[in-house]
């Protein structure tokens, strides 16, 4: 898609534009798109962790690949408390 494409590119603020834009023109994000943003904000793990967050309350279900983005944004941060909470 072209939010991984951009979170490849590390160009994190335009695939977390490119979901609300999404959102906000009511075409609802898929686990995919979600999981490119947790993934290319694996260097901000609070941030990775709202956006797990917005992807359940629009009832979207994390799948493995969310958790495990998740963790290694965990994991850079050098938070393991976060880590084992998540588990």
């Amino acid at each position: 898609s072209l939010i991984s494409g951009y979170a490849k590119a590390a160009l994190t603020e335009r695939a977390e534009s490119m979901l609300e834009e999404m959102s906000k023109s009511g075409i609802r994000p898929n686990a995919v798109a979600y999981n490119a943003v947790i993934d290319a904000l694996s260097g901000t793990a609070e941030e990775a962790e709202e956006v797990l967050k917005e992807m359940r309350r629009q009832e979207v279900l994390p799948t493995i690949v969310s958790y495990n983005s998740l963790l290694k944004a965990f994991a850079k941060a050098a938070l393991p408390g976060e880590a084992e909470r998540l588990l």
